[in-house]
């Protein structure tokens, strides 16, 4: 069966993602639903006690008139009270969206086909969809809620102008349609302009980050290269910026012209409402009420109205988005723990291997074979580019569109359960993470499946690896948060946290280590010293070690020579500077990092 699927499921709609809240937080968004038509209607209820109050006045009535005041003030003061209470319902509502909707993301994610990790148009929509997500449900359900509002108001409006004026009702009513077919055009236009500019925005957030990130203060100021990253910021931001401005100036000028348009229609109308005025049809107070709610009705449908308009256009496209990243492969095995039995491992075998990454026609690996045996340290060598890394990305699975076979103790990988070939193997690369929890849980790590079993060689590995002195220097111990994300987080330095990786790599039960380069910010002879040390804590293992610097490579059992996605030369250190090949020349070149 096919470990890679496309989670189709149902395609996501405007109506799937108004429904979410409700989902998350019934009670709280029925409530808000409610608030939402009372708005509406209140704003109809001021219109028509507004004019009684004028009327009142205006003709000395005073049945009643305490009673028409009081309820004038309680209409106000609805109004402005219901949004303070909206707002701390919104609050909850946001809350419970953004959990649930980010840990789905995430979830995806974290499933995510590895072809996508490296994939920089996949990355793209994740950096449009990440972030946006929760922010666009939210809003699309107070949009949603405020124009239901706005059209009850204008409904309400309409209804007073028809019970007078019917024609101008009509032409109020007809007026709308056109603004919004202009308005939805020109949200469909700003969209398709943000995922134009979507690589550039990242580009310039990466920039922008690096200007206040921690990790790269020290090298910023030392060697004086914030003008240079500004410069590469700026540079990105402008691009980004350019093509949005003058997006949004056609659309500003469109929209407001048609505004513009759409007031100067408004006020006539209400200019006509003079003669029945004068013809005594309609009272002064209904002239005065309905004017200014006309005159409301020009501000919301010059502003609300496209604003509504085009936030559903917007979150519409979004949605294209949406579907696209959730329809992304996935791995069905990417979340799959290791076996809690450990297997025991024999060879290690690549017959006849090719391989070339997705979207690329270069043949990284071109029929590479090779056999190890257990129990060995073998090392694989070549330059930059020469596909070792690839190996390792085969071997433990992140990709299988090869052909050739690869087997584990004479078996075809591909034959090997998820949690079967996730136990085979304990990975350190030349990325590793600096996990900003405690330094005990940084280790423990490597070893879910035994977290809180494994205090004894949890201890015996600090010794081993010389770490016990900042162990005991720290103020917690072994229970001390690195880093600087919780107030009492402790820095150390960049070896000591290359000690900690390979710790976390040793406690894991699996048979076969995996380095792939963990030393390469290290000088030369402090990353000869570090493999010794580990060698010495995997006698028991098979190791496997890639590098491009070969003074680690002598204490290897077998060394494979790499180059142009095939071995070369293959034998001990001694057999191949013996053959004076392309292994003896790059240790040549190279062995005066190692004199002391």
């Amino acid at each position: 069966m096919n470990k890679y699927i496309n989670r189709k499921g149902p395609t996501v709609t405007l109506f799937t993602m108004f429904k979410i809240p409700f989902q998350y937080a019934p009670i709280h968004s029925i409530i808000l639903l409610l608030l939402t038509i009372l708005d509406g209607l209140f704003f109809t209820l001021q219109v028509m006690v507004t004019t009684k109050l004028i009327n009142s006045v205006v003709e000395r009535q005073e049945t009643n008139l305490l009673l028409i005041i009081l309820l004038f003030v309680l209409v106000l003061s609805y109004q402005w009270l219901s949004q303070d209470i909206a707002n701390l319902f919104k609050i909850k509502i946001n809350i419970r969206i953004s959990e649930n909707i980010n840990e789905q993301i995430i979830r995806k994610i974290s499933r995510l086909h590895y072809n996508h990790i490296e994939n920089n148009d996949s990355w793209d929509l994740i950096s449009r969809v990440k972030p946006n997500m929760s922010k666009n449900v939210g809003n699309l359900f107070y949009k949603v809620l405020g124009f239901v509002t706005l059209v009850i108001k204008i409904v309400g409006i309409l209804v007073m102008i028809f019970s007078q004026v019917w024609w101008a009702g009509i032409l109020v009513a007809v007026l709308i349609i056109p603004l919004s077919f202009l308005v939805r055009k020109g949200a469909k236009e700003n969209y398709k302009a943000e995922i134009a500019i979507s690589n550039n925005t990242r580009r310039a957030e990466y920039f922008g980050n690096l200007m206040y990130q921690k990790d790269a203060v020290e090298e910023r100021v030392m060697f004086g290269f914030g003008d240079f990253i500004n410069d590469k910021y700026q540079h990105f931001y402008d691009q980004a910026q350019s093509v949005r401005f003058k997006t949004k100036r056609i659309w500003f000028v469109k929209m407001k012209a048609g505004s513009v348009v759409s007031s100067v229609f408004l006020i006539s109308i209400i200019f006509s409402f003079l003669h029945p005025l004068l013809a005594g049809t309609i009272t002064i107070g209904f002239f005065i009420s309905i004017s200014q709610a006309i005159f409301s009705l020009i501000q919301r449908m010059s502003w609300e109205l496209t604003e509504y308009i085009d936030n559903f256009t917007t979150i519409n496209e979004f949605k294209k988005d949406i579907n696209r990243f959730f329809q992304l492969e996935e791995d069905l095995n990417a979340l799959v723990l290791p076996s809690k039995k450990i297997p025991q491992l024999k060879s290690i075998e690549f017959e006849n291997v090719k391989f070339k990454y997705p979207g690329t026609e270069r043949y990284v690996l071109n029929g590479i074979s090779f056999k190890m045996d257990a129990n060995k340290t073998c090392a694989f060598v070549g330059a930059n580019g020469s596909g070792k890394t690839t190996i390792i990305k085969l071997l433990t699975g992140l990709y299988d569109n090869y052909t050739g076979t690869i087997k584990i103790n004479d078996i075809d990988i591909k034959s090997y359960s998820a949690d079967e070939l996730h136990a085979m193997y304990a990975v350190l690369f030349q990325d590793y993470n600096r996990y900003q929890i405690t330094l005990k849980e940084n280790i423990l790590l490597g070893d879910i499946n035994n977290f809180d079993s494994n205090s004894d060689k949890l201890n015996e590995l600090i010794d081993a690896m010389n770490l016990r002195d900042l162990v005991n220097a720290l103020p917690e111990g072994i229970n001390t948060n690195l880093g600087k994300i919780k107030e009492d987080g402790v820095d150390i330095s960049g070896g000591q946290w290359q000690r900690l990786s390979i710790i976390r790599a040793l406690i894991n039960r699996a048979p076969l280590k995996i380095l792939d380069e963990p030393t390469a910010s290290l000088d030369p002879i402090s990353e000869s010293i570090l493999y010794q040390e580990f060698e010495t804590l995997t006698k028991e293992n098979t190791t496997i070690l890639i590098s491009h610097r070969l003074g680690a490579t002598k204490l290897a059992d077998e060394i494979f020579v790499v180059d142009s996605g095939r071995i070369v030369e293959k034998g001990t250190h001694g057999e191949l500077m013996a053959q004076g090949g392309l292994y003896a020349e790059m240790f040549n070149s190279q062995k005066g990092w190692y004199m002391q």
